[in-house]
């Protein structure tokens, strides 16, 4: 009987053992299941969030999807105002070209609990319950979508610059101050632009403009306050096409400002010489003679002009004499114009503007040049000629005129004496002669003159014959022969040349 209880017993323990034995398999069956079913799943593991979304339970497409959506409408709402003074633009982040690695993001959040074993793994998964894993996005942003956005609107904010302008009435200056310019400074903009866009928050950014100063300003043209030289030279008021173009090339010249370093052309002042410009007719020199020509008389204006910057100790950069000597100046004084050829032409040689006042009127033209005087005040300059050489005439020349009676003689052009002369500018300290200093050497050709001889022949041959048959008619009673017709003829011939 115990033996039959002693074989139950181990039975029961067998049975038992058994049971445990299922149980525990049972156990680590369930458990391995569990930790299977947990760890190999397709979507991203619980206790993982990107940007603030949780992501856990998702698959890597649902993720990115949810993620482009919430960025586009972030984008889209969220915005930085570029302003300047009471100019807004509202940009949006769309705006900007922003994109991130979603992707990059969302295989790495996914890949976390991935490696090692299972055993590993789920420790992994189900320490993310606890210590939860966050992901941030990286963003980036296109610059060019910056300067092409500022290019855009820089003409908005650009402002061109004016110079000041300066006038002369009733002899006073009268000026208009300089508009200063502004323009969209794109470089340092674009930094101010991308420190707020990078934090991705709401912004106000004030944009960056520089200011454009003009050259000519206010202050520079207040310095225009004194006549550094002048000089005036007479004309006859006769309506002649002559008085016309000294009048209109004056009034071309006037109220010029010329900034330090720039150089003036008489030439280009008075501009083309035509009857458009209102210039007419009047004798030129050329060729040594009086010929008429459009703009004559402008030459004046560039010897006055000549004195005025002579006496403004201003840089003479080309001047030439005339061929001949003119009446207005006296010689080594004058200054010629010829075309584009010759020309006269001056420097503003001072560190300071100056200003060109040129009238013509009653017969006078005066040229003034103001500008600011640096000269000391008991220093003084004045200018003398001296001929150094007079150089005669040629032999006058004999032209022939068929349209001239025969034997008459009429002077077509003057002879004229060649100078040589120099001319030289006297500096006076206190009243005294300090230096004297060559300004200037000019040489005036020579002219020959020119007598017009006639040669005309009609008339005469006319007048003979018909004194001819006078001589021979009263003779009738001769023999009227070859001979004797030519004999009369002669006689007749030596008549009229001496009478």
């Amino acid at each position: 009987m115990e033996d039959k209880r002693h074989i139950n017993g181990k039975k029961n323990i067998i049975i038992i053992l058994i049971l445990v034995v299922v149980t525990i398999i049972g156990i680590l069956s369930y458990t391995y299941y569990s930790m299977y079913k947990t760890v190999y799943i397709e979507e991203i593991y619980q206790g993982i969030s990107i940007e603030n979304l949780d992501v856990g339970g998702l698959t890597k497409e649902e993720v990115v999807e949810k993620l482009k959506s919430n960025f586009s409408e972030y984008n889209k709402k969220h915005n930085v105002v570029l302003f300047y003074e009471d100019q807004n633009f509202v940009m949006t982040y769309e705006d900007w070209g922003f994109e991130a690695n979603f992707d990059k993001i969302v295989d790495e959040a996914y890949e976390i609990g991935r490696d090692g074993n299972l055993l590993e793994r789920y420790k992994i998964v189900k320490d993310l319950k606890v210590n939860k894993q966050e992901y941030e996005l990286e963003y980036s942003y296109d610059e060019k979508r910056i300067d092409e956005i500022l290019n855009k609107i820089k003409n908005d904010f650009h402002k061109n610059p004016k110079n000041a302008i300066i006038q002369r009435k009733n002899n006073k200056f009268i000026i208009t101050d300089e508009v200063v310019g502004k323009e969209l400074n794109i470089e340092k903009s674009k930094e101010k632009i991308k420190e707020i866009i990078e934090l991705r928050k709401d912004g106000k950014i004030e944009l960056v403009l520089d200011n454009n100063i003009p050259d000519i300003t206010g202050e520079k043209l207040k310095q225009v306050n004194s006549v550094l030289g002048e000089y005036a030279t007479t004309y006859r008021a006769d309506g002649s096409g002559r008085q016309v173009n000294v009048e209109v090339g004056a009034k071309r010249m006037d109220a010029v400002l010329l900034m330090p370093g720039e150089e003036f052309s008489v030439n280009e002042g008075l501009g083309e010489t035509t009857r458009a410009n209102g210039y007419k007719e009047a004798p030129i020199i050329l060729g040594g003679k009086l010929v008429p020509g459009l703009g004559g008389g402008v030459c004046q204006i560039a010897t006055t002009m000549y004195n005025a910057v002579l006496y403004s100790e201003l840089e003479v950069v080309q001047r030439q004499n005339h061929s001949l000597p003119v009446s207005y100046v006296k010689l080594g004084r004058d200054a010629t114009l010829a075309g584009t050829v010759i020309d006269f032409r001056f420097r503003n040689s001072t560190k300071y503007p100056i200003y060109l006042e040129s009238v013509a009127d009653n017969a006078e033209l005066t040229i003034r040049i103001y500008g600011k005087e640096e000269r000391p005040l008991n220093r003084r300059i004045d200018f003398e000629n001296a001929v150094i050489e007079v150089i005669m005439p040629p032999a006058e020349s004999i032209v022939e005129d068929e349209n001239l009676e025969l034997g008459k003689r009429i002077q077509e052009v003057k002879p004229l004496k060649g100078y040589k002369v120099k001319l030289y500018k006297l500096i006076y300290i206190d009243g005294k002669l300090d230096s004297k200093e060559v300004e200037n050497f000019s040489y005036y050709r020579p002219r020959a003159g020119q007598i017009k001889v006639g040669t005309k022949q009609e008339e005469l041959i006319e007048e003979v014959t018909a004194k001819v048959i006078e001589e021979v008619t009263e003779e009738v009673t001769e023999e009227v022969t070859e001979e004797v017709i030519e004999e009369v003829t002669e006689e007749v011939i030596e008549e009229i040349i001496v009478e």
